[in-house]
């Protein structure tokens, strides 16, 4: 039962990483059009509409909250919202002004780990060597896909201010993945999301007024899809399958199959964009593609106990 539940977060979790890969190529195009403050306050804008639709039509049918009558965790949902909806987006957008796509990903790679070791800190989950040994397999695919083969390029690799943004929001993540999986043990994942994305605009907001980008930018029809993309599948369709992946299987679980991104933006570029396929990026997504199913199958060695009310739920892998 566990390795079954395990087994649909992977999913998921792919189905998140296949719109986030895309969430990267258009933010790295609009970089110049439109401020990172301002995209992230219009794509929260148009989440929170389409979500606040969808939790309409599921409670016309059922309740959205799992238990309707539990108090909403506020300051739990508020957390959600500043980190991984505000917080991470905000700083990744900011970071793609000043800094590669390859040090991004190799960065992004980290998240598994910082997940884990956040999950481990707080609710005292603890994933198993093999877990371990699989998120390192993965990243090492990660870095044999993005160097190209070469070691030089990793060892020539230099840091800046967007890469240490990138540090930052990936921390920010693993919080809001264990803010979200304390959430939803009393309710919904569609519930969950569409109110930690609804309280995420007005924080959002002050920074795009601060930023005033919208005197600079022109209103195209390449802005607007992109809008559209990442306020559809990347704010909905991403954070409602990665939500659902957390409550599966844990945050830690989850989040050691968030490397299978760069393997998707890999695939993606060679379809669309019919850039040549080779032997090393094979091997590399091999890799990553072996890590990310090791990581998130193998078993949670010991977590702390649940408990009710405001205290810390444990972020263990089997759901309830």
């Amino acid at each position: 039962m566990m390795a079954s539940a395990s087994l649909r977060a992977f999913l998921w979790v792919n189905l998140a990483c296949l719109c986030w890969a895309g969430n990267l190529v258009v933010g790295r195009l609009l970089r110049d059009a439109i401020g990172p403050g301002l995209l992230v306050c219009v794509r929260t804008l148009m989440a929170t509409v389409l979500l606040a639709l969808i939790a309409r039509a599921f409670n016309r049918g059922a309740p959205v909250d799992a238990k309707p009558s539990a108090p909403r965790p506020w300051g739990l949902l508020l957390l959600m919202a500043a980190t991984g909806i505000v917080g991470y987006q905000g700083l990744l957008y900011q970071a793609l002004h000043t800094t590669g796509a390859f040090n991004a990903a190799l960065i992004n790679a980290c998240t598994p780990l910082m997940t884990a070791l956040l999950a481990w800190v707080v609710h005292g989950t603890r994933l198993s060597a093999g877990a371990y040994a699989g998120i390192l397999l993965s990243m090492i695919g990660v870095a044999v896909i993005l160097s190209g083969g070469d070691g030089a390029r990793l060892r020539s690799m230099h840091f800046g201010t967007g890469d240490l943004l990138i540090l930052i929001a990936v921390v920010l993540w693993g919080v809001y993945s264990l803010a979200g999986r304390q959430v939803m043990q009393q309710r919904s994942v569609i519930g969950t999301t569409a109110l930690a994305t609804a309280l995420a605009l007005p924080l959002s907001l002050p920074l795009a007024l601060l930023e005033r980008s919208w005197e600079r930018m022109e209103w195209t029809v390449g802005v607007a899809g992109g809008l559209v993309y990442v306020a559809v599948f990347a704010s909905v369709v991403a954070m409602l399958a990665w939500n659902r992946a957390v409550r599966l299987a844990g945050p830690a679980h989850a989040a050691a199959a968030m490397n299978m991104m760069p393997l998707y933006a890999l695939l993606v570029s060679v379809w669309v964009l019919h850039e040549p396929f080779h032997g090393y990026q094979g091997v590399g997504g091999a890799m990553v593609v072996a890590g990310c199913l090791w990581a998130t199958l193998a078993p949670t060695i010991r977590a702390k106990p649940v408990q009710t009310g405001s205290a810390a739920i444990s972020g263990g892998s089997k759901a309830r």
